[in-house]
């Protein structure tokens, strides 16, 4: 929550949007609501030869995170 908090709205969906890019981890009518934080939980499956894009993805959400941690200090 805290991580959401220093994100901030716009960065928030932003990190949903690229996560969702890669597989279904929130409903499309939830990832452009920065309200909505509640994933989907999808089944490994859902990554079957999406691994390195997932993993891109997440380099880049948690380095999105640090920036917007250090931002806030």
């Amino acid at each position: 929550m805290r991580a959401v908090r220093v994100l901030g709205d716009e960065r928030f969906t932003a990190c949903k949007q690229k996560i969702n890019s890669v597989a279904a981890f929130y409903r499309p009518e939830d990832v452009s609501d920065p309200t909505k934080r509640n994933t989907l939980g999808p089944r490994f499956r859902a990554l079957d030869g999406k691994v390195e894009a997932f993993v891109e993805a997440i380099t880049e959400i948690a380095n999105t995170v640090r920036s917007a941690i250090t931002e806030a200090s």
